[in-house]
Parts: structure tokens; C-alpha cells; sequence
């Protein structure tokens, strides 16, 4: 696999304006670091790069519980591989996150280009069923 020019280290100096409050000492305030969500020595565009992905919804909001919303999930998740390319070993589906592992296969795009235009897809699909905003958090974790 092919290694990527960011390294954790680069993500731990990077400061937010977000603190959480010391477990020990409530008066105390903590800042928050960012840090990169990918391995920095992972090339997610590699074919033969496998990930189990997790994608959870906006503030872990039980959004995929009616039987209607699941089958679009799976749905829109069975047409963009066949529509691209990539590869999906397995995937489960519960009412606040779904888990996929997929590779980019023939695809030619990255997982983080799979998962993100699937997300966005299943987004549009979910309107008509009452879901007025973005179902998804921000990211998704590997």
C-alpha cells in the first residue's frame, strides 16, 4: 500500500477553539485537538485497501428505524456499487449508524469518495420521508 504525506503527529498540533470540561477537576477546561480521522499510512484509493467504515447520524438521531428509510439506505448503498465499482464485503444497517467494509475496487476513487457521495445520495433519498436536514454526521470513522 502507498503511504500518505500526513502523519498524526501533523494532526495533534493542530488547535481548536472547543474545550471539554477536566474529569477530575470541573473547573478545569481542556482543549480539544483535531486529529485526522484516516491512518496517515493508508492510500484509500489502493484497490486492494479494505476498511470497515462506520457512518453515524447527526447527533446519533435513530433515523434508519422505519423499515422505508432502511431499504433506501441499502438500496442507494447496492446501486452505487454497482454503479461504480467498489467492492462491499458486508454491511449492516442499525436505526443510528450503518457499517460497511468496502474496498475502492475498479471504482478508481478513494473510500472516502465512495462513502461521501453514497452518504450524500442517501440524503436526497431520505427528504421525501421527513428529514428535512443532512441525516449524517460531519465524517465517518475507519
Amino acid at each position: 500500500m502507498k503511504h500518505s504525506p500526513h502523519s498524526r503527529s501533523d494532526a495533534d498540533r493542530i488547535p481548536t477553539r472547543e474545550h471539554i470540561v477536566h474529569p477530575a477537576n470541573p473547573g478545569l477546561l481542556l482543549p480539544l485537538r483535531r486529529s485526522w480521522r484516516r491512518l496517515g499510512d493508508i492510500d484509500y484509493a489502493d484497490p486492494e485497501c479494505r476498511c470497515l467504515v462506520t457512518c453515524c447520524t447527526r447527533d446519533r438521531a435513530p433515523l434508519f428505524g422505519p423499515v422505508r428509510r432502511i431499504r433506501i439506505v441499502r438500496d442507494t448503498l447496492l446501486e452505487e456499487r454497482d454503479r461504480r465499482g467498489f467492492g462491499l464485503l458486508a454491511y449492516t444497517i442499525l436505526p443510528d449508524h450503518a457499517h460497511l467494509v468496502l474496498d475502492p475496487g475498479r471504482s478508481g476513487v478513494s473510500i472516502g469518495r465512495i462513502v461521501g457521495g453514497w452518504k450524500s445520495l442517501v440524503a436526497r433519498r431520505l427528504w421525501p420521508t421527513g428529514v428535512e436536514r443532512t441525516p449524517w454526521q460531519r465524517d465517518y470513522d475507519d
